[in-house]
């Protein structure tokens, strides 16, 4: 066989993959029930949404108190804070 029509059948091969794996790949379809929103399918999965642990807890001497956007650790005698991100 010409070496032209091998990779063009070769290169036509790796098309069709590309083209088939996200049909292949995707997702099953949610189920339909009369208890679910008509928005439901626009709604972000659990794991795009942020959930927000932060503590607001500051230090005041050796003490944990509410300061907002930190987290605090005491053992009694030491208080150490963090500020919170997100």
């Amino acid at each position: 066989m010409n070496r032209a029509v091998r990779y063009a059948l070769r290169l036509a091969a790796i098309g069709a993959a590309v083209v088939l794996l996200p049909a292949v790949l995707r997702p099953g379809e949610a189920p339909r029930t009369p208890y679910l929103s008509a928005l439901s399918d626009l709604a972000p999965g659990s794991a795009v949404a942020a959930v927000n642990k932060c503590p607001n807890r500051g230090c005041s001497g050796s003490k944990c108190v509410v300061q907002h956007g930190f987290s605090c650790t005491t053992d009694g005698t030491t208080c150490t804070q963090m500020r919170c991100f997100g």
